[in-house]
């Protein structure tokens, strides 16, 4: 066999398991933009070796390079014959990669230009699922300590709160899961929940603002957040099923209540006046209360006089909050505004939300009602933290 016709022998075997090699990997990209298969790159060089082997030498052979390739992809499959120009042409210099023709229709939602799903959420606070936990983990001796003096507050509360017809904690867990629901209602109102002025009655101040400043942050990349429990959408113009069917607010919304379990784990007091004056100091005497007393006040140096400064602190007013935990389905969605479909679906079993009262004192009605109309407290919590949001802040209510 002549030196030709073993040159372009050798150069068939190779387009052949190129042509091989390109089916079983099923990609239509050139050669020269796939480095994850060497084996085409590998078998191209062979087919290209022995037709540059042979172009000098043989008379016989075709006078150009793309003569050579019309006379060796003649005995090839048809597959071969396919690839073999591609490789010729990433064999004369490197090619541009080719556009793919577009399909789409529509634009997709923008979250889809981002591989991370929690970039889309990094303005607003709302904890997800897998968000890592904000407070610290107590040890064992903590979780003894806390457990003693939640024990020891809670009598101090009823004391404040002391009333025939309101129990605490009873009816304060009532109260909280209605503060809550009130919370959920809220944050999912697209009418208000942009607004730091409208979220106040359900919210304190700074914890408003901050879930303003997120919904806004969230409508300007054209998506919504929303909440459910169970199958029930709580906000907006009013409670409504999954699927979007009328229901009536109050017999959907009564529904999903019924679905919270809630119970206190702390409470921290904070006694003395309210604002509290520039030539005030901010004592912890524990961890569950702190006072606010002059500073000539802020040092003693016996019990009664302790006593004392502690009894001029709580006739001056004082702030309860009552940190509880909330078991319930709760989902939250983001909704792309445009096209209505959700970005993102997290369910949650649990929530840990703080309720804090207004300042009262110790004359202050925190009761009212009578025995016909019922009885209710003065005031309505509002909620002051969210999944530890604010533990390390100071926001005033």
């Amino acid at each position: 066999m002549s030196t030709a016709a073993r040159a372009t022998a050798a150069a068939a075997a190779a387009c052949r398991r190129l042509a091989l090699t390109h089916t079983l990997l099923r990609t239509p990209a050139p050669l020269a933009a796939a480095p994850a298969a060497p084996l085409l790159a590998s078998a191209w060089r062979s087919y290209s070796a022995a037709a540059t082997a042979t172009a000098p030498t043989d008379a016989a052979a075709p006078a150009s390079a793309a003569d050579s390739t019309a006379s060796t992809t003649q005995d090839l499959p048809l597959g071969a014959r396919a690839a073999a120009p591609a490789a010729t042409a990433t064999a004369t210099g490197p090619s541009k990669p080719s556009k793919p023709a577009s399909s789409d229709s529509f634009s997709l939602p923008s979250i889809f230009s981002s591989t991370e799903v929690d970039h889309h959420l990094i303005h607003y606070p709302w904890s997800l699922s897998t968000s890592p936990s904000r407070e610290p983990t107590p040890t064992f001796w903590q979780a003894l300590r806390d457990k003693h003096f939640l024990t020891v507050a809670t009598k101090r509360v009823q004391d404040h709160l002391h009333h025939p017809h309101y129990e605490f904690p009873k009816h304060f867990i009532r109260d909280a899961g209605d503060t809550v629901m009130a919370l959920l209602n809220a944050l999912g109102d697209t009418r208000g929940a942009g607004d730091a002025e409208t979220l106040e009655p359900v919210m304190v101040r700074g914890l408003a603002r901050m879930y303003a400043d997120g919904y806004r942050s969230l409508a300007a990349k054209g998506q919504t957040p929303s909440f459910l429990i169970g199958d029930t959408v709580v906000g907006g113009s009013g409670a409504s099923d999954r699927d979007g069917s009328s229901a009536a607010s109050s017999k959907a919304l009564g529904e999903a209540r019924k679905k919270m379990a809630v119970r206190l784990r702390g409470i921290h007091l904070t006694y003395g006046p309210y604002p509290v004056p520039h030539d005030y100091v901010a004592q912890d005497w524990f961890s569950f209360f702190r006072i606010n007393v002059p500073r000539e006040d802020s040092e003693f140096e016996s019990h009664p006089r302790q006593k004392e400064v502690l009894k001029t602190a709580q006739d001056d007013g004082v702030f309860i909050r009552a940190k509880v935990v909330v078991d319930l389905p709760l989902e939250f969605v983001l909704t792309d505004t445009v096209s209505g479909i959700p970005l993102l679906r997290d369910r949650r079993d649990r929530i840990e939300v703080e309720l804090v009262s207004p300042h009262f004192t110790p004359w202050d009605d925190v009761v009212i009602g009578s025995e016909i109309n019922g009885w209710r407290l003065a005031f309505a919590w509002r909620v002051s933290d969210i999944d530890g949001l604010m533990a390390k802040r100071e926001v005033a209510p």
